[in-house]
């Protein structure tokens, strides 16, 4: 009913009755006095009524087109998008819309190809990738971001990036976009493990230049930081074991030194075993060479049987010196 009083038709219809009741009354003395003046007065106006309604009839029924298009556009709807064949500025209008969703549609299935081929691109990242808006809510997070930080894309979204990559309590996301820092946080993945991850993050410019939000970068460092604790253990057991016989070996020539050379049997004992340890540095250096060459798969390992009771009482001969000059309460006991 209110769309009927509030038609275009309803409302031509009546300033159409209201004018020529003004000009009725006006001349009302003229067609009082002349009956045949009257009646060709309602014939005109009942036949320019007609027309007017005709008139106002096909405007508003392309309005009404060009209305429920609107509605279909606002639906995603972009079927039917056929042209009027009319020539009046409504028809116009209307193919101009017809124009404009035919752009839309070509629009929004080349933004939904490139958002498919970013999403694809994003899910075989190994790196996790999370993006917010300007106010730091986040609107995407691809599956690797998600395992990393143990969540679900429906507990992620739309929550602050600081409150998820719990920095909340020493960065603010003001300062994410004014400092851009690289941090590195200690978390559990989906799988319960304990990963260490190191976060980059990037501001996100619009084409106009101003910042629609910020990309978070995280990478799974768990491998590298073990690698590089390795790698100083490593470092450390070398520098033990290279200390040792140095050790032993300046024991047993401060012991020469101190009067052992005099004993002849003796000497030669400790100078034997000074050998020994001189040569066990040597292969030791050498057998470092051969690990190099087998990190770069360079070298073929030689599997041979040793005789384990020789080789633990030649460790322990490397200690008998070494013992018992630094620990006197100590001795090493062989059955």
């Amino acid at each position: 009913m209110n769309k009927f009083f509030n038609s275009i038709v309803l409302k031509g219809v009546v300033i159409h009755l209201l004018l020529f009741g003004i000009f009725e009354i006006m001349n009302s003395t003229y067609y009082l006095s002349d009956t045949k003046a009257l009646l060709l007065f309602f014939i005109f106006y009942i036949v320019t009524l007609s027309l007017l309604i005709w008139y106002l009839s096909n405007l508003a029924q392309t309005a009404n087109k060009i209305s429920n298009q609107v509605d279909n556009f606002l639906n995603n709807n972009y079927e039917n998008l056929q042209k009027s064949t009319e020539n009046d500025e409504l028809s116009t209008a209307y193919n101009k819309l017809i124009t404009l969703g035919h752009e839309i549609e070509d629009r929004q299935e080349h933004l939904e190809n490139q958002r498919s081929q970013l999403e694809s691109i994003l899910t075989y990242l190994v790196d996790g990738v999370i993006t917010t808006d300007r106010h730091g809510h986040i609107n995407l997070a691809n599956h690797a971001a998600l395992n990393l930080l143990d969540q679900s894309n429906e507990g992620i979204l739309g929550k602050e990036l600081i409150e998820v990559l719990k920095i909340s309590d020493k960065y603010s996301f003001h300062d994410l976009l004014q400092k851009e820092p690289e941090l590195t946080l200690n978390t559990v993945n989906c799988e319960g493990a304990s990963v260490i991850l190191r976060v980059n993050f990037m501001l996100f410019r619009s084409e106009s230049g101003f910042i629609s939000g910020i990309i978070a970068v995280l990478h799974d460092t768990t491998e590298q930081e073990k690698t590089e604790r390795d790698r100083r253990l490593f470092v450390s057991n070398v520098s033990h074991e290279l200390r040792t016989p140095l050790t032993s070996v300046k024991a047993y020539l401060e012991a020469l030194n101190d009067g052992a050379l005099a004993d002849p049997n003796l000497a030669a004992s400790f100078v034997d075993v000074s050998l020994n340890e001189t040569d066990r540095m040597i292969r030791m250096i050498g057998e470092l060479l051969e690990l190099s060459r087998m990190d770069q798969d360079k070298v073929k390992l030689h599997t041979e049987i040793i005789n384990y009771v020789d080789f633990i009482n030649y460790i322990l001969d490397r200690f008998d010196k070494i013992i018992e000059k630094n620990y006197r309460n100590f001795k090493i006991k062989r059955h």
